[in-house]
């Protein structure tokens, strides 16, 4: 008897980074703000979400991938805004005359932290309860509870992944990585509880001094960021369990910044300025295979963030 041969399941190819797309901000449109887009992980497909008058910046995906938080300056003053995936159910979380900036969201998708001048117009981490609906409806924000007081400047602040066996030196979870500046320096790293208490001193060599722009791998592993220097900046890797004594360089190029990692972490997304103006650049995490994802030498792309 001759075997029938049976048909083959067609596989879904994995999309680049193993989620969806990337998130920027960029002045490319007609009306010369910068305004939320998204695009597709190899560059293509750009959609423009946002419009109206006043700069849009720093879009960051929630954890399911429904909704983006970002930064507007549309009312006056840096207000935090989150909508849905489409542009849709805008609304501004903090509503304060202060400015509110750096949205990052918890892993569970119900928390924000963010950085306000609201008290004594010190930058300062502040964290919030996001209510947002099953459906495509608006969220809505809860009371702002200040981590910073007590502690000066701190900012820029990075959750730490969830279900993470975490060395015996942090802080107890649920963790954030923040930038703090101590007497008016530039910035060091450390990693507080969103619980509040004392912030860790994360690097024992007191080396990283200039750190920006944090972002955690998503097996909680290393962390990558932007270190700022005297006439170069550029993004470098730092594994966790090291606390500073070992650290990688990535980007050679001397205009380099805001690394954000794939969801599958393999591939680095960042804004590269070596091209005289902002534009979206694509990497391994090793650093190797840099390429340009918006090569649009007329307009600014920077703020890139991806899709869960």
């Amino acid at each position: 008897q001759t075997p029938t041969p049976s048909a083959t399941p067609s596989q879904t190819p994995v999309p680049l980074g193993g989620g969806g797309r990337i998130a920027f901000v960029s002045d490319r449109g007609e009306d010369g703000w910068l305004q939320v887009w998204t695009m597709n992980p190899d560059g293509s497909d750009p959609r423009q979400l946002t419009f109206g008058p006043g700069n849009k910046t720093q879009p960051r995906w929630s954890p399911d991938g429904r909704r983006l938080a970002f930064v507007s300056d549309q009312d006056g003053n840096k207000e935090i805004y989150v909508m849905n995936a489409d542009g849709s159910a805008l609304v501004n979380l903090t509503q304060h005359p202060a400015d509110d900036f750096d949205p990052a969201w918890s892993p569970d998708g119900s928390t924000l932290a963010f950085t306000s001048t609201r008290v004594a117009d010190l930058r300062q981490v502040h964290i919030m309860e996001v209510q947002c609906p099953p459906d495509a409806g608006p969220c809505r924000a809860g009371q702002a509870r200040n981590l910073s007081l007590g502690y000066a400047v701190e900012y820029a602040p990075a959750w730490a992944p969830a279900g993470v066996e975490y060395p015996s030196w942090m802080p107890a979870a649920p963790q954030l990585a923040v930038v703090a500046s101590i007497n008016d320096a530039p910035g060091r790293l450390f990693i507080r509880s969103a619980a509040g208490g004392d912030p860790l001193w994360f690097d024992r060599q007191d080396k990283l001094i200039g750190v920006e722009d944090l972002a955690w791998s998503p097996d909680g592993a290393f962390l990558v960021f932007t270190w700022r220097q005297p006439g170069w900046r550029e993004i470098f890797a730092l594994p966790l369990a090291e606390r500073g004594w070992v650290r990688q360089k990535l980007t050679n190029s001397l205009g380099n910044k805001e690394p954000a990692i794939s969801p599958d972490g393999q591939w680095i997304v960042f804004t590269s300025t070596r091209d005289q103006n902002p534009e979206i650049y694509l990497m391994s995490v090793s650093g190797a295979n840099q390429i340009n994802l918006t090569n649009n030498p007329s307009a600014r792309d920077m703020n890139p963030h991806w899709q869960p």
